[in-house]
């Protein structure tokens, strides 16, 4: 999933976050009034998404590709991306198999990341790159830290990208998988899609982060 944002300092329209990842996309606004009498305004004017697709089959759908399509059409100042639901599966290249988890296969990953991210900065400012959180299946959640790690090391090189983590946000006081935390259902039955508790608690973790690189105050 992607998510663009772009800032307009001569907005006059003033409304409520509204970025929901995971679950789909919802349109809404980020505001703050500031000391010289405008209002600036983050706006979600465009939010992609594509079916069972990820990073690891370029062949499938080629998301760097469209990614480098869509960019300068909507010129977003930032994105909020998040992959990798759909990427843990083995892979054939150039007459190659790279089995999930391999060596061979997180770094072929991390290639893929690099160029994503590659292809995101050549038309925004910022890079907001969300981890995968803790799974039902301690398989998938294994693989999901494998990503995780591919993601914060490509980020780590590169200024403009910033990787915000969700693994921790939705586990338990025990550090385990639960679908409900503080008392509400944060996951689907199949222990890795969010419901809408779960996109809320995601986009109020990654929200402050934002609002911190853009001196947005939330609180005003």
């Amino acid at each position: 999933m992607l998510l663009g944002l772009r800032s307009n300092a001569d907005t006059e329209k003033i409304g409520w976050p509204g970025l929901v990842p995971a679950v789909g996309t919802q349109s809404g606004d980020l505001n703050e009034y500031r000391a010289d009498g405008t209002w600036v305004c983050w706006r979600h004017f465009r939010g992609i998404t594509r079916h069972v697709s990820g990073l690891s089959r370029p062949d499938y759908f080629d998301w760097p590709a469209h990614i480098a399509d869509q960019l300068p059409e909507v010129n977003p100042d930032a994105v909020v991306v998040m992959f990798g639901g759909n990427d843990a599966q083995d892979v054939e290249l150039g007459g190659e198999r790279f089995d999930v988890g391999t060596r061979a296969w997180v770094d072929l990953y991390a290639i893929r990341v690099a160029e994503a991210m590659d292809v995101l900065l050549s038309g925004t400012e910022r890079v907001y790159w969300i981890g995968l959180p803790i799974m039902k299946s301690d398989r998938f959640t294994t693989n999901a830290q494998t990503m995780n790690a591919a993601y914060e090391s490509e980020a780590d090189v590169r200024p403009a990208v910033t990787y915000v983590s969700s693994f921790e946000l939705f586990t338990d006081a025990d550090g385990e998988y639960n679908a409900y935390l503080d008392g509400k259902l944060m996951r689907f039955t199949d222990g890795a899609h969010f419901v809408w508790n779960g996109a809320y608690r995601l986009a109020d973790a990654v929200l402050p982060v934002i609002a911190a690189d853009w001196n947005i105050d939330l609180a005003g």
